[in-house]
């Protein structure tokens, strides 16, 4: 016995409808409205069923999804999402996604929270990624979480203590992060990162808030895309506090103004010097002109012995 029930506009089907018809053995249920169907729908003596182009929901619990038996769901690899953000995407995996995201949810460090970003194709495999995302801001941390779920592509540590970006460079749990935040932490310095695989693979890097230098920001103007947020720290009185460091001169970076006074007479004492060189080799010209024309020898040279 076959149940046609296509292009309907249903939104909903009864978990029980089989218990009424136990004769059915095909149902279709092809280009409705349904969003989800009830975990615990009962299939009776069915052999078969379509699903597709219907309007599935992939957020929220997807379990029922990955209870459907594809010997009986003909159509299950031509059920896609509906909706953001996943429009478009292969339904099962999607739903596989999200259970492995419940599991990275109990296995991910105790003080970190973890959730499914979104599921994008790889260009190269045409596969679909997972984009993990891992939260660990405000919450003590004084060192690089030691390990990540796998396919970890984004990681937030704002407002921690961490200084040291070893890890980035030798720990192969962040070989394949793609965006890290770091802003408000002790970072002084990212030179351990030279030559590292994952400075020349990562996709953002924010550094907002750290204890940076001018000649850091220079070198790696190019990569630091934030590089006009990272800031002097307030000081009362100091023309430069909240200014972006990139855009102060070597002589203001930063400093006190007890400090002014020593750079100050550094910077006059090399104008003096400048102008002496000139005056010097200006009168040398002078007199080896006064010579050719004349010649007559400067006055000094007379009267050295």
């Amino acid at each position: 016995m076959v149940l046609e029930l296509k292009q309907l506009v249903l939104t909903n089907i009864s978990s029980v409808l089989l218990t009424n018809f136990p004769d059915i053995k095909i149902l279709n249920l092809e280009g409705n409205h349904l969003e989800a169907l009830d975990k615990n729908f009962y299939f009776g003596n069915l052999r078969e069923l379509y699903l597709k182009e219907n309007k599935w929901k992939c957020t929220g619990s997807l379990e029922w999804v990955l209870k459907l038996n594809r010997t009986i769901v003909k159509d299950l690899d031509q059920l896609f999402c509906h909706g953001m953000p996943h429009q478009g995407k292969p339904l099962l995996p999607i739903a596989q996604y999200f259970k492995v995201n419940v599991i990275l949810r109990t296995n991910v460090q105790k003080k970190c929270e973890c959730s499914l970003s979104h599921v994008v194709r790889d260009p190269k495999t045409d596969l679909l990624e997972p984009i993990i995302m891992v939260n660990c801001s405000n919450r003590d941390f004084t060192e690089l979480p030691s390990r990540l779920p796998r396919k970890t592509k984004i990681l937030h540590l704002e407002g921690n203590s961490i200084a040291n970006l070893k890890p980035l460079k030798t720990n192969p749990a962040y070989r394949s992060l793609m965006d890290l935040y770091l802003d408000n932490n002790r970072v002084d310095s990212i030179g351990v990162l030279e030559g590292s695989h994952w400075l020349t693979h990562f996709r953002a890097f924010s550094l907002k808030g750290n204890k940076l230098t001018k000649e850091m920001l220079q070198k790696y103007a190019s990569q630091v895309k934030d590089v006009h947020d990272i800031k002097c720290s307030y000081v009362e009185g100091d023309e430069n506090s909240l200014l972006p460091i990139a855009e102060l001169s070597r002589s203001s970076v930063c400093r006190f103004p007890t400090e002014y006074s020593v750079q100050e007479a550094l910077d006059l004492l090399n104008a003096v010097l400048a102008c002496l060189i000139i005056f010097i080799l200006g009168k040398l010209a002078y007199d080896y002109y006064h010579f050719k024309r004349t010649g007559r020898l400067p006055w000094i040279v007379t009267k050295m012995p």
